[in-house]
Formats: structure tokens, sequence, C-alpha cells
């Protein structure tokens, strides 16, 4: 049962009495006496919203409208309650769908029961003879008759023939409840006119009805073509229904479909009410009783149901037709809507595209170009958050790959930040659907829907682009066309991130060793600066450990630099191994290594890292090569600490004690002193004087 305000539909009565009775009165009375009326009559709606058809009063707020307009027009008495029937057949708006019926005899014979303008009343007609009915009109229980309604009624009868050119019925109330008589029984007799005059005037009234309903056709075909908001469109087909049929009710259910959710458009009804015919008719299909309902189908595809109330409209034999061509008109805004929906995507997403693809050929960072990434998702996918997992290149098993977080979007700055780095198992992001995409939520992050497209390069599966909805999952179902856009951003993503893993490769080795992966001689000169400058800045003590295997050229001779080279990068793993936090270790090259202590608090500080260094190298090492056996090597080390004028500076001074240590016999440490530095100058300057005096050879 339909709700309309506070009160049930069926305790209502149309506004298309209302807009009658108005109609009348303005024909006698000034648009400020009509106001007056209503005030008096205790009416709080304006005259603008009550003089439409699609408005409904409860029997009290009628039955005060109508007795006021009685004590109003009594005082004129050459006035009906309504007025000229030539007034009221031009402007009606039920009169192209009474004049359909072809004559008087065929609207009261295809009427019977319930009026559904009218719900509170129940009649029955009877043919009598040619051009002669009887109806007998009751109350529901519950609601009482009062004279003015029965005049009103009388005159609605009377009216019928005008709307066919033919004169006015007479109309005789023979029975009526309100003199005690079970119902009110209505004896209607016209005659058949066969007068040139009237049947013109019959046809001029008839084309103006067609016109108007033709000229709301094209009003509508024409918000069709310029109205962009496809919602309104529809909703206006709905009301523009409920009007047409003169309807208690109208409801256009759409179905869900891939990407879109159910829609419902209605009018006079409950949203819960809407809800549930909806459910009914999508459940059910159309062929429900009491409910008259067409498919909204184009060529294109069936996009759901239009229907209207339980009441089913006033002349169900006339409702079909209308209908169907409101549900042709629906179709055609719901196809319009999906090429228009479809050709702004499809901008979008070149536009973004154009402009990804811009941005990405721009030399940055893998982290960055993960955030690039991310960003742009959302211009091409309708989503709520997306992520960018990175491989990190650790197996975890046969094909198990750990993968990392490395960019978000849509998340807030908290989230964004206890998510980033987080790694996942390959095997935990997801299964691959028959599009080749991932179909599984990948977090804990409250997700209604996931779907994430492989990122590949050359055959292998670096990482994921994850897109992910917080409602309406069906928005993120797998199409054709949600595959070709995400896989695309994989594929643009995948050069992208491949591009800028090249460009840190190549910085990385620019600053670091390729043989242990310890920073080199460049970037130690330049942490040693920066080293330096916070010493200064912060008065805190300093030190550079420069170290140097004793006997190493000794093993490469022997056993060839292969083995060498494992040496070293047995021995950069064992030097790390010790280092404190806030401490770093490089490799100058060859067989020397240095060791930057940072922040020492007390003098023995940089002597007892010295000392570990000296006993952790003192283990044998195991190197592949059997016949090498475990090999045995020392260091000697030299530090300088303190504050210096530059890097190159602190490197010497420990270079100078390096060389002591070497020369006290190695496997040991030497802590620089000043006059270290005046006795090495003091022999460089002996072997410079001695290469002057030597003979030319």
């Amino acid at each position: 049962m339909a709700i309309v305000g506070d009160l049930t539909a069926e305790h209502h009565i149309s506004g298309l009495y209302v807009t009658m009775l108005l109609d009348s009165l303005a024909v006698h009375l000034s648009t400020t006496e009509v106001r007056d009326l209503l005030t008096r009559a205790g009416e709080s709606r304006s005259l603008e919203e009550l003089h439409t058809s699609a408005s409904w009063s409860s029997y009290e707020e009628f039955k005060r409208l109508l007795q006021e307009a009685k004590l109003t027009l009594d005082s004129r008495p050459d006035v009906a309650v309504i007025g000229p029937a030539s007034r009221v057949t031009l402007d009606s708006e039920i009169a192209g769908t009474i004049q359909a019926f072809g004559s008087p005899a065929a609207v009261l014979a295809t009427n019977t029961g319930t009026n559904p303008l009218l719900p509170i009343r129940r009649y029955e007609t009877a043919e009598l003879g040619p051009n002669e009915w009887t109806i007998r009109e009751r109350f529901v229980d519950g609601f009482g008759p009062y004279p003015e309604f029965c005049e009103f009624v009388a005159q609605q009868f009377r009216m019928i023939p005008l709307f066919f050119g033919l004169p006015e019925a007479e109309v005789t109330e023979e029975e009526c409840q309100c003199r005690g008589d079970g119902a009110c029984l209505y004896r209607m007799r016209w005659a058949d006119v066969d007068e040139e005059t009237s049947r013109a005037e019959y046809l001029e009234v008839r084309a103006q009805q067609l016109e108007a309903r033709l000229e709301q056709l094209q009003d509508m075909i024409t918000d069709l073509a310029s109205n962009e908001r496809y919602e309104d469109i529809l909703q206006g087909i709905v009301a523009s229904t409920m009007t047409a049929v003169f309807a208690s009710a109208a409801v256009l259910a759409l179905e869900p479909r891939i990407g879109h959710p159910r829609k419902i458009y209605s009018q006079g009804l409950t949203q819960a009410e809407a809800a549930q015919m909806a459910d009914d008719l999508l459940e059910g299909g159309i062929g429900q009783d009491g409910v008259n309902a067409v498919p909204v189908t184009s060529v294109r595809r069936r996009y759901g149901v239009l229907a209207i109330g339980e009441h089913g409209g006033l002349f169900t034999s006339q409702s079909r037709n209308i209908l169907e061509t409101h549900a042709r008109l629906a179709a055609a805004a719901l196809d319009a809507s999906a090429a228009l929906e479809e050709a702004r995507h499809q901008a979008t997403s070149a536009q973004t595209l154009l402009e990804l693809s811009a941005s990405l050929a721009e030399i940055v960072s893998t982290e960055e170009m993960a955030s690039k990434v991310v960003r742009a998702v959302p211009d091409i996918i309708d989503c709520d958050r997306v992520t960018l997992l990175l491989d990190d290149g650790s197996l975890q098993g046969p094909g198990d790959r750990d993968f990392r977080l490395m960019a978000s979007y849509g998340y807030s700055d908290d989230v964004a930040a206890s998510i980033k780095g987080r790694v996942f198992r390959s095997s935990e992001v997801g299964v691959n659907s028959e599009y080749g995409l991932v179909e599984r939520t990948h977090s804990s992050i409250d997700h209604v829907a996931t779907v994430s497209a492989p990122i590949g390069v050359g055959g292998t599966t670096i990482g994921f682009i994850v897109v992910s909805v917080a409602t309406e999952p069906e928005r993120l179902a797998i199409t054709p066309r949600l595959a070709d856009r995400l896989k695309g951003m994989a594929a643009q993503a995948a050069i992208a991130i491949n591009n800028s893993r090249l460009v840190d490769q190549i910085r990385y080795q620019a600053v670091h060793d390729i043989l242990t992966g310890l920073p080199n001689r460049a970037l130690i000169l330049d942490r040693i600066e920066q080293m330096l400058a916070r010493a200064r800045r912060k008065e805190v003590p300093v030190a550079v450990l420069f170290v140097d295997l004793d006997g190493f050229k000794d093993v490469n001779d022997t056993f060839g630099h292969g083995i060498g080279d494992q040496l070293l990068q047995s021995v950069a793993e064992r030097l790390s191994v010790v280092m404190r936090e806030g401490d770093s270790i490089g490799r100058l090259g060859g067989d020397e290594f240095i060791v930057l202590v940072d922040g020492t608090t007390t003098d023995l500080g940089p002597e007892l890292v010295a000392e570990r260094l000296l006993q952790i190298l003192r283990s044998p090492f195991e190197v592949e090569d059997a016949t090498a056996g475990p090999l045995s090597v020392t260091a000697s080390i030299g530090i300088a600490s303190g504050p210096r004028p530059s890097a190159t500076e602190l490197i010497r001074d420990a270079d100078i004690a390096l060389y002591r240590a070497k020369a006290a016999g190695k496997d040991r440490f030497i802590v620089f002193r000043p006059e270290m530095l005046e006795a090495a100058q003091m022999h460089l300057s002996f072997d410079l004087g001695v290469s002057n005096v030597l003979p030319n050879r």
C-alpha cells in the first residue's frame, strides 16, 4: 500500500479533482479571492502546490475545500460548483485520456469497482439503454457522505459527454447516502447530437489535447538530447508517467549490472516502499497482480521495469500504451547516458594516460615513480584507494616472493604511514581471474572489493597495482573494459618502474663498490665531510679507521684474484657485523677499507672499535675453492680522530697511522699523533732530495 505524507494512499483524493475544482472557481473568482477561499478552508498549501494532478488531499482537506467553495458560490445563484464545460474540457489533463475511449458509454463500461483517483469510494455502473446508465457509489466504512461531495460527483458525470462534443448529460441523484440510503445512485442520460458545430468543437479539443501530449513528449526528447544529468531525466519520466496515467504512484526500477548498482526512481512512495516494489518487480517479473508494468528495453540491453502503483491508473486499458512510450524514453535516456559516460571516460582516460606518460618520462626514483602511478589510477578506474606493491627480490620458497607496499592513494595520512613498507607474500596477494587480474583483498584495511593487476617485466611479475572500493563492490566487477584499463596502467607502470630501477641502479653503482656493495671512495668522502660538519656544529668527537689487510697480495698471487675477491666480500660482511648504529663502512679500493666512527663519547671509543675489528678478522675465512682451504688474514688499522678542515686530511692522518701499524708488526692499530705528520713530511722531503741527486739512467 502506497504511503503519501502521513496517510495511506487509499485515504487520499487525487489532485486531479482539486485541479478541476480550482479551474471552476477561477472562472468566477479572482486569484486573490481563490487564495482567500483556501485560507478560510484551513489550507496550508499554496495555490500552485494544489494546482497539480500529482498532489493528493486527505478526505478532511477536500471536504473543507468543497464546503468553503459551496458557501462562496452560493452567494451567486447563477453559478454552479463546477463552471462552464468549455473551460474544463479545454484545460483538463484528463481530457485526452477520456477522449481515447471514443464514447461516454465506453468510459462508463471500462471502470468499475474502485476509482484510483478516489480510493475511498466504491462504484458500480449499469447500462439501461442507449445513452442511459446508472452509477451506484458509496463511501467505504469510516468515511461519511456530505451533500457538497454528492453535488460535485454529479457534476463530473454531467461533463463526460462534453469531452466527445456532445451536450452536457442529464444527471439525477435518485438515492443518496446523505439521506440514509446505502449508496448514492445516479441516473445519467445524454443525447447523440450530430451537429457540425458540436463535432467541430470536439475535434478541436481533441486536436489540442493531442498537440499538448506531443509537445510534452517533444520536451522530454529535448531533455534527453540536452540534459547531461540523466538522473533528472529519469525522475522526470517517472513523474510524467504518473501524471499521464493518473496513477497514485510510479516506479522505475533499474537492474544492477556490472559496474553499476541497482537504481530506483519513484514518486508517490516512500523509499522503503519503492525498494520493496522494485524487489518484487525485478525478482518476480512484470506480471504481478495489482501492478501495471512494462520492461524498459532498448536494442542494446534490458535495463529494468517501469510500473505504476497498485491502484493501477484511472484507465488501465489506456495506461499500458502510455507506460510503453515512457519506458522507451527511459531506455533511450539510459542508452544516451551510457554512451556519454563512455565517451567522457575515454576522453579522461586518454588525457590522464598522456599526462602520465609525460610525467613518467622524467628521471625520478622508483618510489617517486610509484607515487605518480597510484595518483593517476583513480582518473582511469572508479575506485576509492590504490596501492602499488613491488618485488623486493627476496625468495621465500619455490615461486613465492615478497612484495613491498611502495606507494598508496586514498588513505588517511596515519593509515598511509602505517601500511607503507608492509610486505606481502605473492601467495597472499591473490589468484588470477580469467582476465588476468587478481580478485582478493591484500590487507586488513576495510574493503568491500579489491582487484589488482600484475606489473610484469621480461615475463617476470615485479609487482601489483591494487585498486579497492569501500562501498558498492559492483564498481569493481571485472569486465573486459576494467581489465583493459587496469592492465594498461600496469603496462605503463612496468616500463616506468623498470626505467627508474635502472636509474636507481646506475646511481647506486656510482657511489658503491661493485664487488662488496659498500660505499665507494666518492660516497665515503661525502659522508666524512657531513660527519665533520656535524662534529663542528654539535662539538662531538669523530674518528676514521683506515683498515688494510695484511698479506692480501700473497692470497691473490697464490690462489688467484677470484679467491681474493671472495675474501674481500667475506671481510666486508664481517666488518659490517661489528658496526655500531651510526657508524658506517666503505671500501676505498684493493684491500683498503674505511670505518667512520661518529659521535664517540670517550677517547677510547675508536680504539674499542678497532680492537673488535682486529679480533673478528683473525678467525679463518671459508672460500669456495676447496684446495685453498680456510684462509687466515689479519689487518692493520690507523686511527685519526678529532676535527679536520677536510675529509682528505682526516683520511691522510689515518693513513699515516696505518703506515706506523704496518711498520710496528701488523695485526694492530695505531692512533695518529701530530708528530707522525711531521715525521712523514720529513721522510717525504728526504726521498725527494735523494731522487734529485741520483744520476740519470
